[in-house]
This record gives structure tokens, sequence and C-alpha cells, in this order.
């Protein structure tokens, strides 16, 4: 059995919106660029609408694949505590090392749902 989490699911779509995004902002430019050879110029439909759509095909596209087998993320201040005090800690994923940065919230998330979704299964 295949599962996925929630968090991942969203990040995904974060970086499609970027995507989305730039691509929407290039084609203006283009056209801003050449006015003198494009005389008229307009979306099929507007980027927010777009972002709809493809937040929604996207979300159907992994229920459907995974049977609905998605780890919800339950945000709860106890989360973002345990996560703090990694951070402070430089527990892993954060590193000790002189100058090193925070990265590794996104991966004590992850872990500490994962943690969580099968505490409660088990």
């Amino acid at each position: 059995m295949f599962y996925l989490l929630e968090i991942t699911i969203q990040e995904r779509l974060a970086q499609k919106r970027i995507e989305l995004r730039h691509n929407y902002s290039k084609v203006e430019e283009m056209f801003k660029s050449h006015k003198k050879l494009i005389k008229e110029f307009s979306f099929k439909q507007s980027l927010d609408k777009e972002i709809v759509a493809l937040e929604k095909s996207t979300t159907n596209g992994y229920k459907e694949i995974l049977n609905n087998n998605i780890i919800p993320f339950v945000p709860h201040e106890k989360t973002l505590s345990i996560i703090l005090e990694r951070i402070y800690n430089k527990t892993t994923p954060f590193l000790n090392a002189q100058g090193a940065s925070d990265k590794g919230f996104k991966d004590t998330l992850l872990w500490l749902t994962l943690l969580d979704f099968f505490k409660k299964w088990g």
C-alpha cells in the first residue's frame, strides 16, 4: 500500500503555481516587448482561474492514483514546538555547523506528520 503526505502534495501545488505565474508573466512580457507586432492579446482564462483548475486536477489526480491514501497534515501547537526545539538544539536535520542555515523545517514537519499518523494507526 502506498501513502503520500498531504504536505508533499501542497508543496507540489506551490511549485506548479510558481511555474504557472512565471509562464503567464513571460507571455505578458513578450506582448509588451512586441506591441508593434501584436495588435491584441488576451489570455483565454485568468491566472486565478487557471490556478484553481490546476489545483483541482492535480489534487484529484493524486486522490485517484492513491485511492485516498493521503496522510493528512493536522497542524497543532505541539508540532511547531517540537520543530522549534529541534531548530534551537540543531537536532537532525538541522546542522550544528558554523553558519549553517535552518533548512530542514519541512523535512522535520514531514517526519513528525508520519510519526503522528502511524502512532495513531498502530
